[in-house]
């Protein structure tokens, strides 16, 4: 093998590594504004579910 195709084969490598590292990075980032919904969500459920229970306690 030659310097030449070395040196090319490792540039090719890079250049997967690097897109491999982007798509991680851009799923790391869908993720956390996943996470970040589902947080919001579950405070909206939580808050719902407490007005829900002192509508309850009134009638008891």
């Amino acid at each position: 093998m030659s310097v030449a195709t070395a040196v090319e084969q490792q540039s090719v490598t890079t250049q997967d590594i690097a897109r491999s590292a982007e798509t991680l990075r851009d799923t790391v980032i869908s993720d956390k504004d996943k996470v970040e919904a589902l947080a919001q969500e579950a405070n909206a459920v939580s808050k719902a579910s407490t007005s829900m229970a002192q509508s309850i306690a009134h009638f008891k």
